[in-house]
């Protein structure tokens, strides 16, 4: 699957540098994170902590446990996240 080349540049240079460890120690780095980190001040700033408090607040299974059903279901949805 090819990335959308937008990805590519556009990033400040701290955001080019922590994306360069990344790169460095997984060899990749995510495509959410890229779409967190583009254009962050617009987007990812205000977007993350929702999406932190979406699936991390208060419910019957453990973030363990919620974690595993996530990992499940991508490997069974040929996703790779």
């Amino acid at each position: 699957m090819a990335r959308i080349s937008v990805f590519e540049h556009g990033f400040g240079p701290l955001q080019r540098m922590l994306l360069g460890v990344i790169t460095r120690l997984v060899g990749y780095v995510p495509d959410p994170i890229l779409v967190f980190s583009y254009r962050r001040a617009l987007f990812g700033r205000q977007f993350t902590p929702l999406l932190h408090h979406a699936l991390r607040k208060p419910k019957r299974w453990t973030v363990a446990e919620a974690e595993i059903m996530a990992a499940y279901v991508a490997k069974h949805s040929s996703c790779e996240y």
